[in-house]
C-alpha cells in the first residue's frame, strides 16, 4: 500500500495506523510526502512503534510532482483516509 500526500492531521494517517493492530497477515505501508506538522509525524511514529511485527510502516521521503503518477503505479492499493 502506499500513504502520497501532504504528511499533515488532516490527511487522518494515524486514526488508520490505529486501526492496523488487529491485521494477521503480512501489510506494508510506504509513506510518501513532505512532513508539513513535525509534532504530529512524531505521533504517528509512536503508533508505528507499537504495531506488530508483521506490519511494516516506511517513510521514504517527498515525491517530484511529476514522478507522482509513476510512483502510485507501483503500488497495489492507495491509502487516503
Amino acid at each position: 500500500m502506499v500513504f502520497l500526500s501532504r504528511f499533515m492531521r488532516k490527511k487522518n494517517l494515524n486514526w488508520l495506523l490505529d486501526k492496523l493492530g488487529p491485521t494477521s497477515g503480512s501489510l506494508t505501508i510506504d509513506i510518501y510526502g513532505t512532513l508539513e506538522e513535525p509534532d504530529y509525524w512524531t505521533e504517528c511514529q509512536r503508533i508505528i512503534a507499537a504495531l506488530p511485527r508483521n506490519i511494516t510502516i516506511d517513510y521514504k521521503g517527498k515525491v517530484a510532482h511529476d514522478l507522482v503518477s509513476a510512483t502510485l503505479f507501483e503500488y497495489d492499493f492507495f491509502v487516503l483516509p
